[in-house]
């Protein structure tokens, strides 16, 4: 990747108007979000047309998804971290569960990576549970038990995804420096995914 202010050793600012231009065109898949927005100010204040930087920072997009695609594909081979069973690829989800009494209720969500049959059982214990002891507190017991329960039901759906559902490819994206650093240790990337 290229630094977002020195390109080949020239300063951004001392390139002509052509090796600008010609760096948008034809390097556009090695600028970053930094680089097209230094690139996009020095053009606007030499009054030339940016008409290229669409494209750059759709291709530039696309790099950093198909990035987060991959480390999303290396995390999702590992095995299930509740089962240890490798048959289906693990995903992400948010379990919600509610208990009260009286005039205490406690709403609680967390953030689960397994596989999906794992999930779907946490899924169902959280609605179970909810469903039992999620009631009992005024005034908030209702309102939360019924919050938990359709968030739950909403979520079992994101976990039998054949891709890597927006829940995981947020988890993997703020660990992707953990993920490349560990990309061969299969101990250290369950590491990651069991405890975060």
């Amino acid at each position: 990747m290229k630094s977002p202010i020195v390109v080949d050793g020239i300063s951004y600012l001392h390139l002509s108007d052509e090796k600008l231009l010609d760096l948008s065109k034809n390097d556009a898949e090695d600028f970053n979000g930094e680089t097209i927005t230094i690139s996009k100010q020095i053009k606007e204040g030499r009054g030339i047309p940016s008409g290229n930087d669409t494209d750059i920072t759709l291709i530039a997009k696309d790099s950093e998804e198909s990035n987060l695609d991959t480390y999303c594909e290396i995390l999702r081979t590992c095995p299930c971290p509740i089962c240890n069973s490798e048959t289906d690829k693990i995903n992400a989800t948010i379990t919600a569960t509610t208990i009260s009494f009286l005039l205490f209720t406690n709403y609680q969500k967390s953030l689960k990576i397994a596989c999906p049959n794992c999930l779907n059982k946490m899924h169902n214990e959280a609605m179970f549970k909810t469903s039992i002891l999620g009631w009992w507190g005024v005034p908030w017991g209702i309102v939360r038990t019924l919050e938990a329960l359709i968030l739950n039901y909403k979520m079992k759906f994101l976990t039998t995804l054949p891709e890597p559902n927006e829940l995981f490819k947020n988890f993997v994206a703020s660990r992707i420096d953990r993920i490349e650093a560990n990309r061969n240790n299969g101990d250290a990337l369950k590491a990651i995914v069991q405890f975060g």
